[in-house]
């Protein structure tokens, strides 16, 4: 299975890393440094810039996202798991 990963900076690295010692060579990442930070972002705003991530992630051929933001997670997660049906979102916070 194919996972992307998204962080609106460098604190993703860390997921990546997880992933990686578990299955080499099948992830994407995405580190939003552009858009840092998101929680200055109006809410139309950051769900633009996370759907256009997710379907990036997805062009690329992931199966699997996990978001490992704590703001995009609180305030996209329903959002994303709307327009993206098809792919399993995980997060790295309770919600």
């Amino acid at each position: 299975m194919k996972i992307g990963v998204f962080d609106s900076g460098n604190g993703g690295y860390t997921t990546l890393g997880a992933i990686r010692s578990l299955l080499p060579e099948n992830e994407y990442y995405i580190g939003d440094h552009k858009n840092c930070p998101y929680g200055t972002k109006t809410q139309a705003e950051l769900i633009e810039i996370t759907t256009h991530i997710a379907q990036r992630l997805a062009s690329w051929g992931a199966e699997m996202i996990v978001i490992a933001c704590n703001t995009a997670t609180t305030r996209c997660i329903r959002a994303l798991r709307q327009r993206f049906p098809d792919i399993i979102l995980l997060v790295l916070s309770p919600l």
